[in-house]
């Protein structure tokens, strides 16, 4: 038993070491390779929200980290080239974007008898990218190209991390102590403060996701339990923007607030709710959960999150304004002026 849970422990912290390392080399290589095209992108086309909603996703889609796109944001509007206020579509279409990580990973479980579903599953074309993505790296004199190579390497090095974690949870059914895991998940509220708190320590929404997708193959994860993990997720990944807003100034600071409040708010209404159908003994929250069903879950969330949020955007802002108000732009000569006049 103590070979087979170290095995796991090691399989899990691998998978996850992997999983961040790669998100982390495909991050900053896109980054390099696309120069200061994202951040000129971002200040003409963020004012628009549904436009401004639709780059958040994409480069989020490109990238794989949501933590990544909102640090992007903090610095911009630290720097005074971005508005705060025009900043609302883009966190929303980040939250969106971040979660093609948990389709990709679904689909390393379907359609294995398919020859061409079998292709185009990520860890039948990862080592291929992996291949291409270090010829380009050894052979290739120029940098840009060996930015794309290392984008196909991080890429590879993330769906390995992936396979890691699935494997670490093949055999977790039969382990002494995983039932009354399983029993504390079933507390809404404590299975929101687990998740919140591991994303926040590890930094990556996208890695926790991945993490209950692959206990929903051991087949005692209910929907009750997935839906508050999800939330946690999205929350717990708050804490990087939060970090990276250290000494920046209040358009910043007020960036980050309304990154938590999205999340905060939409993760309330959906616990509501959960606690409404949980109230009348709604047999939906107890059907068990495949690893599609935690994609659905987590894309739904943040497409209705930002539904039901868009209409409250003014709303949102100014609250964000009156928890981190800006200071008077009155320098000490203007002062003096003052109190000359007052003579």
């Amino acid at each position: 038993m103590e070979n087979k849970i170290l095995t796991m422990a090691a399989l899990l912290l691998g998978g996850l070491t992997f999983f961040i390392y790669g998100m982390s080399v495909m991050s900053e290589s896109l980054k390099k390779v696309t120069g200061s095209s994202l951040e000129r992108s971002l200040n003409k086309i963020a004012s628009n929200d549904f436009l401004g909603f639709i780059l958040g996703a994409g480069i989020t889609i490109a990238i794989q980290s949501s933590s990544a796109m909102t640090v992007m944001l903090v610095s911009l509007v630290n720097s005074g080239i971005l508005e705060f206020r025009n900043t609302f579509g883009v966190i929303m279409g980040s939250n969106v974007g971040t979660t093609l990580t948990a389709w990709l990973f679904s689909f390393m479980g379907i359609g294995k008898n398919n020859f061409l579903i079998t292709l185009l599953q990520p860890m039948t074309f990862a080592p291929i990218l992996a291949f291409f993505g270090l010829t380009m790296k050894m052979i290739s004199k120029s940098e840009r190209k060996q930015n794309l190579g290392l984008i196909f390497i991080g890429f590879a090095i993330l769906m390995f991390g992936m396979e890691f974690m699935d494997n670490s949870m093949k055999n977790i059914r039969t382990l002494n102590g995983f039932d009354l895991f399983l029993l504390t998940l079933k507390s809404p509220l404590a299975a929101l403060l687990i998740s919140t708190i591991f994303t926040g320590i590890i930094q990556s929404s996208a890695a926790t996701i991945a993490i209950v997708q692959a206990l929903a193959l051991t087949g005692g994860i209910t929907l009750e339990m997935a839906i508050p993990l999800v939330l946690g997720a999205n929350i717990g990944t708050c804490v990087t923007a939060l970090i990276s807003s250290i000494g920046t100034n209040k358009a910043a600071k007020q960036l980050v607030i309304m990154h938590f409040l999205v999340n905060i708010l939409g993760s309330i209404a959906c616990m509501l709710i959960l606690y409404f159908l949980k109230y009348f003994n709604s047999d939906i929250l107890s059907i068990e959960i495949s690893m599609l069903s935690v994609a659905i879950i987590h894309t739904s969330f943040n497409i209705i999150d930002a539904i039901m949020l868009l209409p409250f955007k003014n709303q949102l802002i100014k609250l964000c304004e009156f928890i981190a108000p800006e200071k008077s732009n009155k320098n000490i000569s203007e002062f003096k002026i003052e109190r000359i006049a007052k003579f």
